[in-house]
């Protein structure tokens, strides 16, 4: 009977030493699914990240670029009135985005306007040498304004030089554009059931997010958050997110704009 008992203590532990490696394995490989599938999480963020912002800054690249105009003459005179209508009126009929356009001399005075939403003729001309769309695109750059928003949706300012033949600038053309497409844009972005991404202007203010839901919230009411997303992330991290206490996030810059694009996806639906 000892012999027996021996036996079988014998035949546990040796079950049990086989079964130790088995058991070792299944931990391992749970650990390396984890890392494997945080890698492919972070891989599939980076991606749709990268593709929204590239989208975005065509549009805003596309949209802005029809203001930089040339004309065909070396003189430094400003074109004739005639003509800045014509073209103003081409410009809002090029994009529907463009909702305003007004040509401006190199004193600051308006001398041309036209409005996708008002009879150009009520619309006054004023003098806008103050301000930055005039002064910086008066210099020879792109000037970009900060976000402000209407009933419509998020709009932007932009300003541009107009040169002639020598690439002298002899007046600026203004305008307001719509952000809209950025509904269209992050709205489509889809991770899983319930993650989402949304882009943050220089003002930390929500410009456009996937649902629509928390546009124009800012992100001045939320410390930890906004300290979270103002830091270039393009390795995954964990944090509490907008919607959900534990989120799997990266944000990545969209440069030239001072705009931050996020992605978040709640830990439970990732996994």
């Amino acid at each position: 009977m000892k012999f027996h008992g021996l036996g079988s203590k014998l035949t546990s532990a040796f079950a049990l030493l086989s079964l130790l490696p088995l058991l070792l394995m299944g931990i391992v490989s749970v650990y390396v699914f984890q890392i494997t599938h945080e890698q492919d999480i972070a891989s599939m963020e980076t991606s749709l990240l990268k593709q929204k912002i590239n989208e975005t800054q065509k549009f805003i690249e596309e949209t802005a670029g029809l203001f930089e105009i040339r004309v065909g003459y070396e003189s430094t005179s400003i074109i004739d009135e005639k003509d800045q209508h014509f073209l103003l009126e081409k410009l809002l009929q090029e994009n529907k985005y463009i909702r305003e356009a007004a040509f401006i001399d190199m004193t600051g005075q308006e001398t041309a306007k036209i409005s996708g939403a008002q009879d150009a003729s009520l619309m006054g001309l004023n003098n806008v040498q103050n301000l930055k769309k005039f002064t910086i695109a008066k210099d020879g750059k792109l000037f970009l304004g900060e976000i402000y928003r209407t009933q419509n949706g998020p709009m932007m300012s932009v300003g541009a030089p107009v040169r002639n033949s020598l690439g002298q600038v002899i007046m600026v053309l203004s305008g307001e554009i719509s952000l809209s497409p950025l509904r269209n844009i992050y709205g489509a972005a889809i991770l899983g059931n319930t993650g989402y991404l949304y882009v943050v202007d220089k003002k930390n203010t929500i410009i456009s997010r996937s649902d629509r839901s928390l546009e124009g919230y800012s992100l001045d009411n939320n410390a930890e958050l906004l300290s979270a997303i103002r830091t270039e992330a393009q390795t995954l991290s964990t944090r509490p997110g907008l919607k959900s206490p534990k989120v799997l996030t990266l944000n990545l810059p969209i440069k030239n704009l001072g705009w931050m694009a996020v992605v978040e996806w709640p830990r439970d639906d990732a996994y």
